[in-house]
C-alpha cells in the first residue's frame, strides 16, 4: 500500500512534494500525495477529500506521511528525511541520491534541514500566521529584521564563495526546503530587502530552475491551481 503524503501546495509543506516527485516516488506510486488546506484544515484532494485532516494529523500541521499500519510522521525535516533516504533508486529519478547514512555529510544534511526549520521557517513563518499575521508596523520591522539576520547568515556563510548547495555538491532535500522557504519570503520581505543578498537571490533563482526540480514544479503549479 502507498505512503500518502499530505501538504499543501501554497504553504513549506510543498517541499515535501518537490522532494517526492524528484526523488521518484511519487511518479512511480510509492507515495500517494494528498492536499490540505491549511486554513480549514479540510483534505482538498484524495481519498479522504473532504474530511477533516485533524482526523489524520491530531497536530494539525503539514505535511505528513501516513503509513500502511496507519503511524504518522511529521514535520519538515522528518519527512524530507524519509523521502531522502527511499529515495527510488531503480528509475534513475531526477534527485541525487542522498549522502550514505552515516557518513559525515549525512549529519551535515540533518543538521542543516535543522538549521532551515529553526532559524528560516520559524522566522518567516509568522507573517503567513492565523487567523491573522501581525499588522503593526513594529512588529512587522521586528520580525523582518529577524528574518534578514538568518538571511544574512545563509548569504554570507552557507552561501560564501558562490556554493551551489547547502550539503556537498547535489542538490538535497535541504535545498528544496531552503528554496521553498526562500520563495515565501519574497512574497512578505520588500525586494529591496531581499535582494542586498547576492548569493542567497543567485542560490534561489539557481534551485528553482533546478533540471531535477522541473516536472515536480510543474505538478505543484497544477495543485496550486
Amino acid at each position: 500500500m502507498p505512503v500518502q503524503l499530505y501538504f499543501a501546495p501554497t504553504s513549506a509543506s510543498a517541499a515535501s512534494f518537490l522532494a517526492a516527485h524528484a526523488a521518484g516516488l511519487i511518479t512511480n506510486g510509492v507515495v500517494i500525495a494528498n492536499t490540505v488546506d491549511v486554513k480549514t484544515h479540510i483534505i482538498s484532494s484524495g481519498p479522504l477529500a473532504g474530511k477533516d485532516y485533524y482526523t489524520v494529523n491530531s497536530k494539525g500541521n503539514a505535511p505528513a506521511l501516513v503509513f500502511e499500519d496507519g503511524s504518522l510522521l511529521n514535520e519538515n525535516t522528518a519527512v524530507l528525511l524519509w523521502i531522502s533516504d527511499h529515495r527510488e533508486t531503480h528509475a534513475a529519478p531526477p534527485l541525487p541520491p542522498a549522502p550514505p547514512t552515516g557518513s559525515s555529510d549525512h549529519y551535515i544534511l540533518v543538521s542543516t534541514l535543522a538549521l532551515v526549520a529553526s532559524e528560516l521557517h520559524a522566522r518567516i513563518n509568522p507573517f503567513f500566521s492565523k487567523p491573522a499575521p501581525p499588522a503593526d508596523l513594529a512588529t512587522v520591522d521586528y520580525l523582518r529584521n529577524r528574518f534578514l539576520t538568518r538571511l544574512r547568515f545563509l548569504d554570507t556563510s552557507a552561501l560564501a564563495d558562490g556554493r551551489h548547495f547547502l550539503v556537498g555538491d547535489n542538490l538535497t532535500v535541504a535545498d528544496i526546503y531552503c528554496a521553498t522557504l526562500l520563495s515565501r519570503a519574497r512574497l512578505v520581505i520588500p525586494a529591496s530587502d531581499f535582494e542586498q543578498f547576492s548569493n542567497a537571490t543567485t542560490y534561489l533563482n539557481s534551485i528553482s530552475a533546478h533540471p531535477a526540480l522541473k516536472d515536480a514544479y510543474s505538478a505543484l503549479s497544477t495543485l496550486a491551481q
